[in-house]
């Protein structure tokens, strides 16, 4: 489903400067240096089919300013109701421990079980929860793109754990692989705080928010759960031409379902379409299609995603919500099997490994009740 779009760039753009060199009577140059260059760009992995805004901070990242292309507004004009399946996992901490089990096998290791799981989805999102550990950070960004995500929430929790220079270097890493940001910026990464991602020529936008931390300053911008300002950035999403809006929250470990449900709701009344809620809380079933008074869907709500990547819990899943714009334009999110999952182990005695969960893995087993009526909610 993932075309190489690299590989078909570069051989066209050297079609069009052998033809343009050939026009000037000028044979085109075919250096040693030049074929070398050519050859490792086009042996990359796949790039996916989903149109990117940000431009890719490949060295260290310094103080810049970034321009970016100004997102179209146009609405597609649909013939007929278009499915769309987004895929959402929790958050990723790539501390110590998980670094150093993936140093002997690689990061692609991590996720080589559950990539097909990602790539069969239209888009896939991830929460990079703590910033990468120095000198690691184009490993696991090479990692999350090979296995098929698309853009990443940054605006966390921990998302200052390595200072300024940590986000930064999360952001650059992710950027040179070409996967989208959002939820922050800084001086070195002036990406726009709105991921938008172009799926079966739907635009869909991703805005995200974290508890605890505000930070507005000349050197780093992260959004906050303020609700005035998701709220605005919904509008600005809207205003860009985004038919389906998602919103990715995150939060500490002691906050009720009840306040994250209630901003749901009222992001949800704004436009917001999906409201996806992360933490450090374990992974848990806390899904619903949120409803207003009169019984009226106002949108789907994904909480207790907990983490994906980590060292302190053994369960967690991917979580796939189905959309389907209409030719009106309308975005239905509540009718019929809008909802799949699969459960997945954490495999601390195998480089903390991402493994999915069978029913023969259920009965055979050493799960503890909560977690087999975990597994048997995933698996229904």
């Amino acid at each position: 489903m993932k075309k190489n779009l690299r590989v078909f760039a570069a051989t066209m753009m050297a079609f069009v400067m052998t033809i343009a060199m050939t026009a000037c009577g000028t044979e085109p140059s075919t250096s040693r240096e030049e074929t070398t260059t050519v050859v490792s760009n086009t042996t990359e992995s796949p790039v996916k089919e989903e149109t990117v805004t940000q431009e890719p901070v490949v060295e260290e990242p310094v103080a810049q300013e970034t321009e970016t292309e100004e997102p179209s507004t146009e609405t597609p004009a649909l013939t007929g109701p278009v499915d769309i399946t987004i895929a959402t996992v929790g958050g990723m901490d790539f501390n110590d421990n998980v670094t150093a089990a993936c140093l002997s096998v690689g990061y692609d290791y991590l996720f080589e079980d559950i990539k097909y799981y990602l790539e069969e989805s239209d888009i896939a999102i991830g929460v990079m929860q703590t910033p990468v550990i120095d000198g690691e950070q184009y490993g696991i960004a090479d990692a999350i793109y090979n296995a098929g995500f698309d853009a990443f929430n940054v605006a966390t929790v921990n998302c200052y754990d390595e200072g300024v220079e940590g986000l930064n270097r999360a952001m650059g890493a992710l950027a040179t692989d070409e996967v989208l940001t959002f939820g922050a910026q800084t001086n070195a990464n002036h990406f726009d705080k709105i991921a938008y991602v172009d799926a079966q020529g739907i635009k869909v936008a991703f805005i995200s928010g974290t508890q605890g931390v505000n930070a507005s300053e000349d050197t780093v911008d992260v959004n906050s759960v303020d609700e005035d300002v998701l709220i605005s950035q919904i509008e600005e999403a809207k205003s860009n031409g985004a038919v389906v809006i998602v919103v990715s929250l995150n939060f500490s470990d002691d906050v009720d379902s009840t306040v994250q449900r209630e901003l749901a709701m009222k992001l949800g009344n704004a436009g917001a379409h999906i409201v996806l809620a992360s933490g450090n809380q374990k992974a848990d079933i806390d899904i619903d299609t949120l409803v207003d008074e009169e019984g009226n869907p106002v949108c789907k709500f994904v909480g207790a995603q907990g983490s994906f990547v980590t060292n302190t819990q053994r369960l967690t899943m991917i979580t796939r919500v189905k959309v389907t714009v209409n030719e009106d334009g309308t975005v239905d999110f509540y009718n019929g099997n809008r909802i799949d999952y699969l459960p997945i182990r954490i495999d601390d005695e195998d480089h903390y490994k991402l493994i999915p969960i069978t029913a023969d893995d259920l009965e055979n087993g050493d799960w503890s009740e909560a977690e087999k009526e975990f597994i048997e909610w995933t698996l229904r």
